[in-house]
């Protein structure tokens, strides 16, 4: 028995209106899996700091006359024994708080504000790290010059000649950041 036209077209629509359906189907899925992996990428940014974090607070409290440099604003003095470790550590901390600043569009919002407040807390709370990056301001990107410090302007000591030397092997290691810019 031949079809009409009529069911051939009802036919038509029909299966139609399933492959319209499916593909909305497989549209949402792909939907909820990119966001579970963006979600996943997030967790596992913040995952990798907090465990930066603690092996920098590690090095610190391997000696314990670092602590005051690193968190009661005390200043380093040019005959202190402990000046070149003081310096690589204020190095070590000063990489780790510009990688923090520029993972944060990888950090899951329910955490970025804590790392923000990391970055600021453990910047104010170091005058050895502030004279760090203040002499060596052309070492670090502009976002996060200006996260530390909106007043100031990075452009100024950037245009002056400088001598740059390769920063401690050690803060690489930890913050996981190459100041090439060709790494992670």
């Amino acid at each position: 028995m031949p079809l009409s036209s009529s069911l051939i077209a009802v036919i038509s629509l029909a299966l139609q209106g399933a492959a319209v359906l499916m593909g909305g189907i497989s549209a949402y899925y792909i939907w909820r899996q990119l966001t579970e992996v963006a979600l996943s990428g997030q967790a596992n940014v913040s995952e990798r700091l907090a465990s930066q974090s603690f092996e920098i607070l590690k090095c610190i409290a391997d000696d314990p006359r670092l602590y005051e440099y690193f968190n009661e604003n005390k200043p380093l003095s040019e005959d202190s024994p402990e000046r070149a470790k003081v310096l690589c550590c204020a190095e070590i901390v000063t990489n780790f708080l510009e990688h923090i600043v520029l993972q944060r569009p990888s950090l899951p919002r329910a955490s970025k504000e804590a790392w923000m407040l990391y970055v600021r807390d453990h910047y104010f709370a170091s005058i050895v790290v502030r004279e760090f990056v203040g002499r060596h301001r052309e070492w670090y990107a502009d976002i996060f010059l200006e996260f530390i410090d909106p007043d100031q302007t990075g452009a100024s000591s950037r245009d002056e000649p400088s001598t740059r030397r390769m920063p401690c092997s050690s803060a690489h290691a930890i913050s996981g950041h190459d100041r090439s810019g060709f790494g992670p």
